[in-house]
């Protein structure tokens, strides 16, 4: 049946997409909670991933492995998948303040975590931006290779 091999096809690909998806997530959280400077650690606790709606103010504790938990599960269709910090600092420590890491260190760990992923992940192509200022963070888009 031509019908069933196609929808066997399509059901690979799309499981290949959302397991790159989950995976470029939790690589680009791993790398920014690694290269984020640390004095008490709270900043490194507050990359949360998550889906849908990004939270608002900072996340209490055990939100960063419950975030990590929720997209292991995640699929097409469920919903935006993001990465938040919503320390009150987060901007300073991005852009430098700390002796600890230069600035633009969060872009350093978006690009690691893609590229890591992307070793992976060789039949797609995985892009990061890094948005629009004052409007959209950094961004990362998955598209199959051509």
């Amino acid at each position: 049946m031509p019908g069933a091999k196609a929808r066997e096809v399509g059901d690979a690909m799309r499981a290949y997409v959302e397991a790159a998806h989950r995976d470029v997530t939790v690589a680009i959280t791993a790398r920014l909670i690694e290269l984020c400077p640390v004095d008490t650690g709270h900043a490194r606790a507050n990359f949360v991933p998550g889906i849908g709606e990004p939270p608002v103010g900072e996340q209490p504790s055990g939100a960063q492995q419950a975030g990590i938990a929720a997209i292991a599960k995640w699929k097409l269709g469920d919903g935006e998948i993001n990465i938040t910090n919503n320390v009150p600092y987060i901007d300073r420590l991005i852009a430098g303040s700390s002796q600890q890491a230069p600035a633009g260190w969060d872009l350093r760990a978006i690009d690691f975590g893609v590229q890591e992923t992307q070793q992976k992940y060789d039949g797609l192509t995985i892009t990061a931006s890094s948005g629009v200022p004052g409007l959209v963070g950094p961004s990362v888009t998955i598209t199959a290779s051509e």
